[in-house]
């Protein structure tokens, strides 16, 4: 008898138990992908968390390399070593940052009269069906996604696979005990979390790379002087300015979740969500971007021109323009 048959009967009386199937548990670790030649997106493929764990690697390796490399310890190699360690812990706090989103892609969902629980390794998530505000399908054939979304009310996601077991039943039970809304949407659109993050990495590494060699010379030099401080850490104020602006915007004007509705559009952003008149959107393209003007302002979404999401809109839309094409 496998450990699944015997967890489930231990389940309390009414509880019935959807569990990821073994293939797809080997997916959620990224061990489809170690040795692959040819990478084919999955609903669990996080090249983001694959990047990261490679680099949170190779430090260290480099940092024992430096260390055999030379017949005694001074004090020069070990200033660089502790900054290379601060270095590695600062990215270590990224990674598990991010891998925290990789947990809500759920791989055991337990259903009971009180409501849902949610379960990815050591995270437990209980929700009451008064917290959960849709639940919904997103596809995207370029990311291999083919899964539902859970939109709670306090701006929670979660991810449930197709490849959980009974799922088409597992949904159908969430949506009995939602509410019905005020519109229909008939139109929804995701981000992973894999895709949405990728950004935020690369400002790290770029923050990385810009302050690592500033904080070298701070430790390295015996004499300072004002004026060098101001040269050498002014352009890293000014990128980390540009930087910060960037995470502002992307935090606040880029969609993780696009839903159209009838008489509406629905952006959820990861800090706040719009309820929008979709007679008040004009929308343009650039590159894999779509640009929203509103009356709350701008938004851009990640969206590639395959995506219905994106010919609905620019449809909707009163400025159809594409960066480098005629008006449509």
């Amino acid at each position: 008898m496998d450990s699944s048959s015997k967890q489930s009967k231990q389940l309390p009386a009414g509880t019935t138990e959807h569990r990821l199937s073994k293939e797809a548990q080997k997916q959620w670790w990224q061990r489809s992908h170690i040795w692959a030649i040819k990478l084919k997106p999955n609903n669990y493929t996080n090249q983001c968390l694959m990047a990261q764990v490679l680099f949170l690697v190779q430090l260290p390796v480099m940092m024992l390399v430096w260390i055999f490399s030379v017949h005694a310890m001074d004090l020069a190699l070990i200033k660089m070593l502790l900054l290379t360690l601060s270095v590695w812990f600062a990215a270590l706090s990224v990674f598990a940052w991010t891998f925290s989103h990789h947990l809500r892609k759920i791989m055991v969902a337990l259903i009971s009269n009180d409501g849902l629980e949610l379960r990815s390794l050591a995270y437990k998530r209980k929700l009451r069906w008064l917290e959960i505000d849709a639940v919904f399908p997103v596809k995207n054939s370029d990311l291999g996604q083919d899964e539902y979304v859970i939109v709670c009310k306090n701006g929670e996601l979660f991810f449930l696979g197709r490849e959980l077991s009974e799922c088409e039943t597992l949904i159908q039970i969430i949506k009995s005990h939602l509410a019905k809304g005020v519109d229909t949407y008939e139109t929804s659109f995701c981000v992973p979390y894999g895709i949405f993050d990728t950004p935020m990495i690369a400002v790290f590494a770029i923050m990385v790379a810009v302050t690592f060699g500033p904080l070298k010379w701070l430790f390295f030099s015996t004499h300072l002087k004002v004026i060098e401080l101001l040269i050498t850490f002014l352009p890293v104020l000014l990128i980390g300015f540009v930087a910060y602006a960037f995470v502002w915007y992307h935090y606040n004007r880029i969609p993780q979740i696009v839903r159209i509705g009838r008489n509406s559009i629905y952006l959820k952003t990861r800090n706040s969500a719009f309820t929008l008149p979709l007679d008040l959107v004009s929308v343009s393209r650039f590159g894999p971007l779509l640009t929203l003007k509103t009356k709350e302002g701008r938004f851009s979404i990640y969206a590639s021109a395959k995506e219905p999401i994106g010919q609905k809109l620019l449809g909707y839309g009163h400025e159809t323009t594409t960066k480098g094409s005629k008006p449509t």
